[in-house]
């Protein structure tokens, strides 16, 4: 018996090479044989998708600690040949990589700056780089298929990214956007754009992701050091605030066992830090809301911040990673943002009544806010290919005041106050079980308080809210991969939610607001039930079925309601390198908001009441999506195609006009809402110029049902707006950076034309390169609406001075023309709204920017 198990031991010993050793390694070039860093070493499935990868550290050497079934290991790096190592696999590789062939011709010129394999594309950001691109998110910019947003996020090919890698460890988080708008573009050697991929270890190659992620590679002078990244503006302009200026300073240091980004910076020149007033959540986060029932903030003009925004911001953060292992990692993430900004505006609002007359309201407003809020962050995971943990405790407190004197039709001043606490556990584990089987737990859980106040200071009403809630989610997930096509998910999960609220209105009168004055309301919401899905792939082609069946109660008071709910939806795919096409449809419900229960008058707006309604009935929605995307990223090409076509039932809305405010509310009757949105795009990277041209078309319509003083009436709106953008660099010394977009709006009620704009907004910078380190530029942004019927063009001019080292300095003058104000229409249901925006004036900033 003892000699009988030696064998058998001895031959599972010997089957664990093919499947379950780890291989090690170490590329070298083979002309010099020194080592390469920074090659990308992947596990590939016979698709060719990527199933894991590595990179080699500075000694050219990784290691993969276990290489999934059925895969080849593939070794990259820009600029050399690449290798294919097949099973079964040795433990220890010692890889030479050749050095491609570079011709003249065209293609291999873009080749060396573009490089797709698989469904990872590559890019040489050293050679795409221009004289004016100063940090990352300059260069991301200009690829195809990428969308840099304002906040210094990223979307791939419409998709909000799933993880962003540095040197292939996920040290940022949520806060990656510090990476693309603070580091230094002299700092990165390349960036890898992954589509369709499972940052989960254990789950690769067993379930498929449609998530895209992105990697940045560092440069080798940036390991192992920190480096800083500075900029302070200084100046003066011709009215209060006289004196602008911004500071800022961002250090990085990133290794591959410790990393940490500190940034700080103050500003007073019209670019804003977070957005510390709207207490807007992170991206990504799994986090719910307690809606805000008064609207403390004015509108906001649609122009860029540093043209209409007056504010001093204090902004600070800093994101820790210890990464002890190479499946291990342990964060520490605070912050401190504080905000005050001041603004004024004219509103002129006309509401189109049913008897066809108009009633208009003038307001002008000078509004101050100033808001605070502290954040804290502590997480854990492990992201191995045996079992998966992710652990996060997230903490945050904020306030912010609003003070604002409101002068016109409806004169009288107001003081609004919101405080807001969040404290939030999100762990989810997953257990590999045995080959293709994966059980584990998802458990999510909020406590949430939040408190308003608004005081009309001239003794009308007040207006006091204060609110609680606790979410709980809990689920049991079930992954099970049945042959080499099949996955089917199954997860049991019971979702439970109390949220209490009281309200106190004063200075309004039982008569005018009966049964209405007080209101103290709790409700409970709880869901339970399974939801499957089923995940089939063929080569190119993959289909997916995701269903559930849930029993949901909801309790208002003495009003109770359940219902057991199925929902149901398909989605087809099949792509290729180069082409995917998708369709994806369904039948769902929409779960009331029990935030939103209750009858209690809102101060809405500074304008008028709102009287908020809400039903608890359980609305259908049906789904039908369609979406063709080409890519050539080698070539530079581009083009996704997107419409969504959604038909459900909404609560009806209504309108009545009372003295001086407009009372809005919803109706217990639901109406047909459906609504059409499409979208085409088409890019072409210029990377001969490292330039890009992109041309949109989309298209949004609409259409509802609205009560007003008694009467319905069908309403449409619908919305074309044509759109190109232009980034090139001509003859190496004349930058081109321009956009523009043709806004088209026409809305309907009752069969007739109730409004119509049309909004050409557009934005050139030239900027000419006179020496290798002098250049200067011209800016001018041009804005038309023709309801106002008015153009207002807005005209800069700047000149930079590169100095030794990495130092930038920068003069330039804003608003030439020094422009007071800014006025454009907007278009509501049944109701068109002038606005006139207060516009910083003629300005004047030297300011200076440096890498250390």
């Amino acid at each position: 018996m003892s000699r009988g198990l030696s064998i058998a031991i001895g031959l599972l010993l010997a089957a664990l090479p093919v499947y379950a050793q780890p291989v090690n390694g170490r590329v070298s070039d083979a002309g010099d044989g020194k080592p390469l860093a920074g090659a990308i070493v992947r596990a590939r499935n016979k698709d060719g998708n990527t199933l894991k990868y590595v990179m080699t550290d500075k000694d050219g050497r990784f290691s993969i600690a276990t290489v999934p079934e059925e895969s080849a290991l593939s070794v990259a790096l820009l600029g050399y040949k690449e290798k294919l190592l097949e099973a079964p696999f040795e433990k220890f590789y010692d890889i030479s990589l050749e050095a491609s062939a570079e011709r003249i011709k065209e293609s291999v010129v873009q080749a060396r700056k573009v490089r797709m394999s698989g469904d990872t594309t590559t890019y040489n950001v050293k050679a795409l780089t221009t004289r004016d691109d100063l940090v990352l998110g300059d260069v991301l910019k200009r690829i195809p298929g990428i969308e840099v947003t304002a906040t210094g996020h990223l979307k791939v090919d419409g998709k909000d990214l799933g993880k962003f890698y540095v040197n292939g460890k996920d040290v940022l988080d949520n806060n990656y956007n510090l990476a693309t708008k603070k580091l230094s573009v002299d700092l990165v050697k390349k960036v890898e754009v992954m589509r369709n991929h499972q940052y989960i270890k254990l789950l690769q190659g067993m379930q498929e992701s449609d998530q895209p992620a992105v990697n940045i590679v560092m440069d080798e002078k940036a390991k192992g050091k920190v480096n800083f990244l500075g900029s302070f503006r200084a100046g003066g302009q011709s009215e209060a605030p006289y004196i602008p200026h911004s500071e800022n300073l961002t250090a990085f240091y990133l290794e591959d066992g410790l990393s940490s980004v500190n940034d700080a910076g103050f500003d007073a020149s019209g670019n804003p830090g977070r957005d510390v007033t709207w207490f807007r959540l992170p991206v990504s986060d799994n986090r719910y809301s307690i809606q805000s029932k008064l609207n403390m903030a004015s509108a906001k003009a649609p122009l860029s911040d540093s043209r209409s925004l007056f504010n001093k911001t204090f902004d600070s953060r800093t994101v820790n990673t210890l990464t002890p292992g190479e499946d291990v990692k342990v964060g520490a993430t605070f912050g401190y943002a504080w905000d005050e900004r001041t603004s004024s505006d004219r509103r002129v609002s006309t509401y189109h009544l049913a008897d066809g007359a108009d009633r208009t309201i003038t307001r002008d407003e000078n509004r101050l806010e100033r808001g605070n809020k502290l954040t804290g962050k502590l997480s854990y995971s492990k992201n191995s290919s045996n079992h998966y943990v992710s652990d996060a405790l997230f903490a945050d407190i904020g306030k912010t005041m609003g003070m604002a004197e409101v002068s016109g039709d409806d004169s009288r001043s107001e003081l609004g106050e919101r405080r807001v606490w969040d404290l939030n556990n999100n762990l989810n584990t997953l257990f590999k079980t045995g080959s293709g089987k994966a059980v584990g737990i998802k458990s999510y859980t909020q406590i949430t308080g939040f408190n308003e106040s608004l005081d009309i200071l001239s003794g009308s009403p007040r207006e006091d809210i204060s609110s609680s809630a606790i979410f709980q989610d809990l689920s049991l997930n079930s992954v099970n991969k049945s042959g080499k096509n099949l996955t089917f998910n199954l997860q049991p999960s019971l979702r439970w939610t109390f949220f209490e609220r009281g309200a106190k209105l004063k200075g309004l009168t039982d008569e005018e607001v009966p049964g209405l004055k007080e209101d103290k309301s709790r409700a409970s919401y709880f869901t339970c039930g399974l939801t499957w899905s089923l995940f089939y792939r063929k080569q190119a082609f993959s289909a997916g079925l995701d269903g559930n069946l849930h029993y949901d109660h909801a309790a208002y008071g003495s009003y109770k309601k359940g219902k057991l709910i199925p929902d149901e939806s398909l989605k087809v795919k099949y792509e290729t390198g180069r082409w995917v096409v998708s369709a994806e449809g369904g039948i769902s419900t929409k779960r009331p908001d029990i935030q939103d229960l209750g009858s209690v008058l809102i101060l809405y707006d500074y304008d008028g009441l709102r009287r908020g309604q809400e039903s608890l009935a359980f609305l259908p929605n049906l789904h039908v999506t369609g979406e063709v995307i080409f890519r050539e990223p080698v070539s530079g090409w581009y083009s996704r195609l997107t419409s969504t076509c959604q038909k459900t039932r909404n609560l009806l809305g209504g309108r009545d006009v009372l003295e001086n405010y407009i009372l809005s509310y919803n109706t217990d009757e639901t109406v047909d809402l459906r609504t059409w949105a499409s979208s085409a795009e088409i890019s072409k990277g210029l990377y001969s110029i490292n330039g890009k041209i992109t041309a949109r078309l989309t298209h949004f319509r609409n259409s509802s049902v609205f009560r007003q003083n008694g009467i319905s009436s069908t309403y449409v709106s619908q919305t074309v707006t044509p759109s190109l953008e232009v980034n090139t660099s001509i003859l190496g010394f004349w930058n081109i950076n321009g956009k523009g977009s043709l806004g088209l709006m026409n809305m309907y009620s009752a069969g007739e034309e109730s409004g119509r704009t049309r909004d050409i907004n557009a934005s050139v910078t030239n900027s000419f390169h006179i020496t290798g380190n002098v250049s200067a530029g011209v800016v001018a942004d041009l804005f038309h609406n023709s309801t106002v019927g008015k153009t207002v063009i807005f005209p800069d001019a700047f000149m930079s001075w590169r100095g030794p080292g990495k130092l930038r300095l920068k003069l330039q003058a804003s608003n030439i023309l020094n422009l007071k104000e800014y006025s454009y229409v907007s278009l509501g249901p049944l109701m068109e709204t002038s606005y006139s925006f207060r516009i910083r004036p003629f300005s004047l900033i030297l300011s200076a920017d440096w890498t250390i």
